[in-house]
């Protein structure tokens, strides 16, 4: 399963560090917390949206510019995000 067919989408991406995620819709997944980790593994950021929210910003520009990747509370999912200032 992709990022969008639980019901979230992120952008832009690339970014300058700052993207929003949005929630299209009340996913079927019931999943509400994020973590972002590094390229080596290493959690940068972690964070919760309430389910009554439909978007998100996410500010990473105080990171390194490279790869980093959203994941969801449990693993099951991973999309890339860029950094690039």
């Amino acid at each position: 399963e992709s990022i969008s067919d639980i019901g979230i989408e992120v952008y832009p991406n690339p970014s300058n560090g700052i993207f929003m995620i949005s929630q299209k819709e009340k996913s079927p997944y019931d999943i509400s917390s994020f973590e972002i980790v590094n390229s080596i593994g290493q959690k940068v950021l972690d964070f919760t949206i309430d389910e009554y929210a439909t978007n998100i910003i996410v500010d990473l520009s105080q990171q390194a510019n490279g790869l980093y990747f959203l994941k969801d509370e449990e693993g099951k999912w991973i999309q890339q995000l860029i950094v690039q200032h």
